[in-house]
């Protein structure tokens, strides 16, 4: 006699008859029942003497096939609908914090850069950086600019639907009313270390207006008909700092040491979790690497910073491996560091059109004192030993 069994995958819920007797002491078999449609069946033999039970019939298999197909339809209309529902709240909630636009259109993208350059010819070619929007904009063959789709991404909800769609069915209430408690009041609960959520823009245009000195590139934020775009200037010769092994003595030698401190006082400012090899572009010179600072949408998280920093799970910057962060702050830092003014940063930030909420203020004033505090207390501290600084507030720089 044979019993066929449908496999589930990793996941299975044993049936009310839970065991069939092989004749051997000791030694059970459940049977089991499928929790979702699978094409994967297994076939045992067992004997089935005294056990009182009849052999299953082998299940149709193009029943399952149906079966599979009708999940499938369901998740799709799912994911459409999730994704209707986002592009509602974008529109009437995202992007609150941002009162002036460098262009805003109802237009096409496409159609925003052709009356920017009138008489040009436009390409916008798509990079396929991450699971973001990329492209470069290239006008009349050269290429200008970086513009990055700073409303959630198709590709973000995508990548990350199986995670989206079990928090949907927890939670109470209407498709809106669930999306928004996911994506607008508790930021963080779904993918906390690489999502960009809400107010991506927001976060994009802060990091320029805090780090303009700090080398971040001049970002400007577009809204046209697709959504939501950020926008910055083309760096010819650069590359990302994943193509180079930046913790090698040699080009650690080589690293601008003034640009790596930048880059940390920036992280700490805005409290950035994102600084990895893929956000830091490198010029490579002779002599030299230069690096500048990009994509800053996971700063200023607030509750989800302090809840995963709580928690010992802060991803620390890749720069915090390298040798050379270990060196003293230069004077140049010390000296930025001592000039930093929370006022002017957050006039600056109204001036252009950003609306600062109070747990950023909150947040930004605090970072600016624990900077100016730290090199106060100890003139030759490093780049590191201020980060330790910063994770830890309440411990000595050593």
């Amino acid at each position: 006699m044979s019993l066929y069994i449908q496999s589930t995958g990793t996941s299975k819920v044993y049936s009310q008859d839970l065991t069939v007797d092989t004749g051997r002491k000791d030694e059970m078999v459940p049977t089991v029942r499928a929790q979702r449609p699978s094409l994967s069946l297994k076939r045992f033999s067992l004997p089935l003497q005294g056990s009182g039970l009849q052999p299953k019939k082998r299940p149709n298999l193009s029943q399952s096939l149906v079966g599979f197909s009708e999940a499938v339809r369901i998740q799709k209309v799912e994911k459409k609908e999730f994704g209707a529902a986002i592009k509602e709240l974008e529109r009437t909630k995202a992007h609150l914090y941002i009162k002036e636009y460098y262009r805003q259109s109802d237009l096409p993208i496409s159609q925003v850069f052709r009356t920017m350059y009138p008489k040009k010819t436009i390409e916008l070619i798509d990079i396929q950086e991450g699971v973001t929007d990329t492209k470069i904009v290239k006008v009349d063959g050269i290429r200008k600019h970086v513009l990055k789709k700073v409303s959630l991404p198709e590709g973000i909800t995508k990548h990350h639907w199986g995670d989206v769609s079990v928090r949907l069915k927890m939670e109470q209430g209407g498709l809106q009313e669930k999306v928004t408690k996911l994506f607008f009041e508790c930021p963080g609960s779904l993918m906390p270390q690489n999502f960009p959520y809400v107010n991506y823009a927001q976060r994009e245009k802060v990091a320029f207006i805090f780090g303009e000195k700090l080398g971040v590139l001049e970002t400007e934020v577009i809204k046209a008909e697709e959504g939501v775009f950020s926008l910055h200037k083309f760096i010819e010769n650069s590359g990302s700092a994943r193509l180079f092994d930046l913790a090698s003595d040699v080009n650690q030698k080589k690293l601008n040491l003034q640009q790596l401190q930048n880059i940390g006082i920036l992280d700490i400012l805005i409290e950035n979790q994102d600084r990895n090899p893929g956000n830091i572009l490198v010029v490579s010179r002779p002599d030299q690497l230069d690096l500048v600072p990009i994509d800053h949408a996971l700063s200023y998280q607030q509750k989800n910073f302090q809840l995963t920093l709580a928690f010992g799970e802060i991803k620390k910057p890749c720069w915090t491996q390298w040798k050379r962060a270990d060196d003293k702050l230069t004077d140049e830092t010390k000296e930025f560091i001592k000039k930093l003014d929370k006022k002017t940063l957050l006039a600056k930030a109204e001036e252009k059109g950003i609306i600062i909420d109070d747990k950023i203020e909150k947040s930004l004033k605090f970072n600016v004192d624990l900077l100016q505090r730290s090199i106060e207390t100890r003139e030759d501290i490093t780049l590191n030993q201020l980060y330790n600084k910063f994770l830890n507030p309440t411990l000595e720089a050593v």
